[in-house]
């Protein structure tokens, strides 16, 4: 029989694919998994409930300290589903995951990964239990993990092709990431569209033309952020404060902060208050509290769930003061910021389920509990992670991948310096979008975000796949090729 017809064809890949999918969340949804959309209720991020209900637009035109793309889409199925919410967040994410693993599996196929490794890449990411723990969040790093995949498979084809429709897929997904977290600001748009003019010039009027709508969308974004608040980037007066205040300050002795309130140089709220529980806190009679717009979202310090609102005019307020004094104490001493970002270094390669948001400080999040066991033996596969050990396995495999990644695209770089120009083919480009938001992304982790290294991570988790098959590849070929005999 031909070796052809024993060949795994690629329909037959992607129904294994589907199947698997299927089978593992009912396995899963068996081991009591289910969605969590408690979240809803308390994360900072999200606007007041009652808000997303009967405030939506003008919640979010006034929302100023997040992208409003991921609230728009909390406060859609609120209302068009307001008896089944759980329902609806847990079909959305579900159809997310099935297209995940689809996307994966075939921007490994593109890079002419073998079939069957990329298959079994493609069910270990989607199957796995860290992998359910996000699917079953309601958190944005399951859809952005879903968008820069898909962003990576749309740029390949483009550049394969020159069809305007996966060009308009790639900058939309890009303008989508951007309305959904603000870390992926307008520069990082525009950076990423100028390396795409440049490297693919037969393509340039193409990506004109459909770069003009997605292009359109973040402008508007960032410049209503400019024109309302003073700030480019959403989340400029919180979110980034409350980063810097902590990893300022993180290494810190106390009685040098405490010196500092003494001598006026800082504020006393700098010290004494918990910036993720500022209510009945000092601060709460510290900061006046700015005039009313008529907007609540703007106006309300507290929302109707008694949690704090982050999003609130007030809350800036607190912000800049935090910032200010972030910027004394890092101008006195620089080096306690090195110190907390060597302690990021070693919270970077730690598994994606550990910590927040699994570490059970919501008080409702049960699937950490029903996957107890999964997770400990994946983590411990997959990591080299044994209780409280130090992740043996992530010390060597990320810093591997991300040399590697490096290399193949400073090869990349290299072969266009020889020509006069970049090769003009899809690998190059699209290893260059996957390497350059995986570099990214992990130096936000260490250099920037005080918590939560795992969940902001995990968002290039698929990327990450993409570039472990690239090198399980070379090496298997090196191999496969070392095991013939020379003809010479």
């Amino acid at each position: 029989m031909p070796t052809e017809s024993r060949s795994l064809g690629r329909r037959d890949a992607l129904t294994l694919l589907a199947v698997a999918f299927v089978l593992s969340r009912l396995f899963y949804f068996f081991l009591g998994v289910r969605f969590d959309e408690v979240p809803l209720e308390f994360y900072n991020q999200y606007i007041d409930p009652l808000l997303l209900r009967n405030d939506l637009w003008t919640s979010l035109y006034y929302l100023k300290e997040q992208p409003p793309l991921y609230n728009l889409f909390l406060g859609l199925v609120v209302q068009l589903f307001p008896a089944h919410t759980t329902a609806a967040f847990a079909g959305a994410y579900l159809a997310i995951g099935l297209a995940l693993i689809l996307c994966l599996f075939s921007l490994l196929e593109r890079f002419a990964v073998p079939r069957p490794l990329a298959l079994t890449i493609a069910l270990v990411f989607s199957c796995n239990p860290v992998t359910i723990l996000y699917e079953n969040l309601l958190f944005f790093e399951y859809p952005i993990t879903f968008l820069l995949c898909l962003a990576a498979l749309a740029l390949h084809r483009f550049a394969t092709s020159g069809r305007r429709l996966d060009a308009t897929v790639f900058f939309s997904c890009l303008a989508l990431i951007s309305g959904i977290r603000s870390i992926f600001h307008l520069v990082w748009f525009l950076l990423l569209a100028a390396m795409v003019f440049y490297a693919l010039p037969r393509w340039r009027r193409t990506t004109a033309t459909a770069l003009i709508l997605p292009a359109a969308l973040v402008f508007f974004m960032y410049g209503k952020s400019l024109v309302l608040f003073g700030n480019w980037v959403p989340g400029a007066d919180v979110y980034a404060s409350a980063n810097l205040a902590i990893m300022s300050t993180r290494a810190v002795p106390p009685a040098k902060l405490q010196a500092l309130i003494d001598s006026g140089a800082i504020s006393p709220a700098y010290l004494r208050t918990n910036i993720y529980n500022v209510k009945n806190s000092p601060i709460m009679d510290l900061v006046p509290i700015p005039p009313k717009t008529g907007a609540a979202v703007l106006d309300d310090r507290i929302k109707s769930n008694g949690l704090v609102n982050w999003n609130s005019l007030w809350m800036a307020e607190y912000g800049k003061r935090l910032r200010k004094d972030a910027n004394v104490v890092l101008r006195l001493y620089p080096i306690y910021y090195l110190y907390a970002t060597r302690y990021n270094f070693g919270l970077a390669i730690e598994p994606a389920s550990r910590n927040f948001p699994f570490d059970g400080r919501t008080g409702a999040y049960d699937n950490v509990k029903f996957l107890a066991k999964p997770l400990q033996f994946y983590v411990a596969l997959s990591a080299g992670k044994f209780g409280d050990q130090r992740p043996w396995l992530n010390l060597i495999l990320y810093p591997v991948l991300l040399v590697y990644g490096l290399w193949l695209v400073a090869s990349w770089f290299i072969a266009g310096w020889k020509q006069r120009k970049l090769p003009d083919g899809p690998a190059g480009i699209t290893i260059f979008f996957i390497v350059s938001n995986i570099y990214f992304l992990c130096a936000a982790v260490v250099f920037i975000s005080e918590a939560d290294h795992n969940r902001y991570r995990d968002e290039v988790s698929a990327l990450f796949a993409v570039v472990l098959g690239l090198g399980l590849s070379a090496a298997f070929t090196r191999l496969k090729a070392g095991s013939y005999p020379s003809n010479r």
